[in-house]
């Protein structure tokens, strides 16, 4: 229920819709990815396809396409030449993609943008676990 609500204030032509999303989500901000393992760490998180591009475009920014996910890529540190892994990485938050990509996909539907698979209790703490992804 929250997601159909944000990604409705998403969708309306406010200024002010970023601040009313930041209630939704408790870390929802652009994030800087700093150091070396980290930045590997996230491109670790991302599906194949989305972690080929970063990947290609983390090692030559100037011939490879920025990925839609990258805000800004900090390479080496000016004045040094070494071969090491980038040093910064700003990537969107949640809120950034919400608004530039999940939003205007479903600017003609009125609601419903979700669809909930209830895939039973977890194994351990019997915690009930769900699928949930975008219908569209």
């Amino acid at each position: 229920r929250v997601i159909e609500r944000a990604v409705t204030i998403a969708k309306a032509e406010d200024n002010q819709k970023a601040q009313k999303l930041e209630s939704f989500f408790h870390s929802g901000q652009d994030k800087e990815i700093r150091d070396r393992t980290k930045i590997k760490n996230f491109v670790s998180t991302l599906g194949e396809e989305a972690k080929k591009k970063l990947v290609d475009y983390l090692k030559d920014p100037s011939k490879n396409e920025k990925p839609i996910n990258v805000k800004q890529y900090l390479g080496h540190d000016r004045g040094k030449k070494t071969k090491q892994s980038p040093k910064i990485l700003r990537v969107n938050g949640i809120i950034s993609k919400l608004i530039t990509e999940i939003a205007p996909r479903f600017k003609d539907i009125a609601g419903g943008y979700t669809r909930i698979f209830r895939l039973g209790n977890r194994r351990g703490d019997s915690a009930e676990l769900a699928l949930i992804e975008f219908s569209r």
